[in-house]
């Protein structure tokens, strides 16, 4: 196993859990339920 190769995978992963808190920020725009 190569370092770098763990360490972009970690990168990838954070960044897909940043769009994913993104998505849900702008998700209950449209699902209002109060």
């Amino acid at each position: 196993m190569k370092p770098r190769k763990t360490l972009i995978l970690c990168i990838h992963i954070k960044f897909e859990r940043k769009i994913a808190d993104l998505l849900k920020i702008q998700g209950p725009e449209k699902k209002i339920d109060k």
